[in-house]
């Protein structure tokens, strides 16, 4: 199985759209990395990877606002198309099987890790909290 885990930041709300009795929600994620070249000067890489989630109930579009921080798990895709200029273009697009917020973008109406909702078809996936390691808790 082919499989793909992003983490980033929402790039804008997420759509709606009804096909029959099913529903997709779509939305796009950026991740940043940012690295030294070979003269040192820092550079910020930024990929977008659109993302269709196929879904029964779509009450967790709510939730995906522009600058919420995720993790999706799904299937890569490629996708292809002409552009406006005419030119053929490829991006990346992801299958979604699971998304889980992260974190929140510091504004009223959004979503904290302490009062995430569960999603349809997430997975469990363990918190990191912040608090301390005590010297017990090391395996060494």
């Amino acid at each position: 199985m082919l499989k793909v885990q992003i983490i980033g930041h929402l790039g804008k709300d997420a759509e709606v759209n009804v096909h029959g009795s099913d529903s997709v929600i779509n939305f796009s994620v950026a991740h940043t990395d940012k690295y030294k070249d070979g003269n040192g000067t820092m550079v910020n890489k930024t990929t977008w990877v659109s993302c269709s989630w196929w879904v029964e109930r779509t009450t967790i579009a709510q939730y995906l606002k522009t600058g919420t921080q995720v993790y999706v798990e799904g299937v890569p895709e490629a996708k292809m198309w002409r552009g406006k200029d005419g030119d053929n273009k490829c991006g990346l697009n992801c299958r979604v099987y699971s998304v889980q917020l992260l974190g929140s973008k510091q504004s009223e109406g959004t979503v904290s890790r302490e009062t995430n909702p569960p999603l349809e078809g997430s997975v469990n996936m363990p918190s990191v909290n912040n608090n301390p390691i005590e010297e017990d808790d090391l395996p060494f």
